[in-house]
């Protein structure tokens, strides 16, 4: 039965070309994941219990550096382990979100196989 839900931000990754090279970093905005709230309110209307999981933010705001994919990573993994979920939902919007993603999906299998895990966006 499902009573708690956790729905995740997957990060954004920004790429840029320099010349002949092209590099990739998280990106340093965070936007307010307003579709994750909006879905928030609906479950809890619905009479279960949700939270938003930005790791992005979470890094930015513990750390203040949102450039490391490892540090951000290993978020992710601690807050999924700390359980308790019954559904995870991730919203990866945008073709720059897409592998972090899938990774915050595999991530929560490796947590738990068992857990229902969707995944939306654009």
């Amino acid at each position: 039965m499902i009573k708690k839900i956790l729905l995740v931000k997957a990060p954004t990754t920004v790429y840029e070309t320099n010349r002949l090279t092209l590099k990739s970093g998280i990106s340093e905005e965070v936007p307010i994941p307003l579709g994750l709230c909006y879905l928030a309110a609906v479950i809890r209307d619905a009479g279960f219990e949700s939270e938003i999981f930005d790791p992005h933010l979470d890094v930015y705001d513990s750390y203040r550096d949102t450039r490391d994919p490892e540090l951000i990573k290993a978020r992710i993994r601690e807050r999924l382990s700390e359980g308790g979920y019954d559904l995870i939902g991730v919203s990866s919007q945008f073709i720059y979100a897409y592998k972090w993603g899938h990774l915050i999906c595999e991530f929560a299998k490796e947590v738990d196989p068992s857990i229902p895990v969707v995944i939306g966006g654009g």
